[in-house]
């Protein structure tokens, strides 16, 4: 569990890059919505969107490095489709959502 909103996002970045970097992916950009400060806990939801298309085996290997590791962190949403000039195993992803 992580202090403040800060480091939270900071250490997410670094998880979430060498997480990319070990499944051969590239990250175009990582966003953290803003929170409602209503809310009873914090939000801690992060948006990546990968460059795409990708391998479909490379991105599921992103999906279990990022579900499998401390912090838990789990896709709430996301849509996946063949390219338009599919090739091999290629797809391409919308912006992943996890919490």
């Amino acid at each position: 569990v992580y202090a403040t909103a800060d480091s939270y996002q900071s250490q997410t970045i670094r998880d979430l890059q060498r997480y990319a970097d070990v499944a051969g992916v590239n990250i175009d950009d990582i966003n953290f919505p803003a929170a409602d400060p209503a809310a009873p806990t914090p939000d801690r939801t992060v948006e990546v969107a990968l460059s795409s298309p990708l391998p479909y085996s490379r991105f599921i290997r992103f999906i279990q490095l990022t579900e499998g590791n401390v912090p838990l962190m789990q896709v709430t949403s996301l849509t996946i489709g063949r390219p338009a000039s599919a090739s091999g195993d290629s797809v391409t992803v919308s912006d992943l959502t996890f919490s």
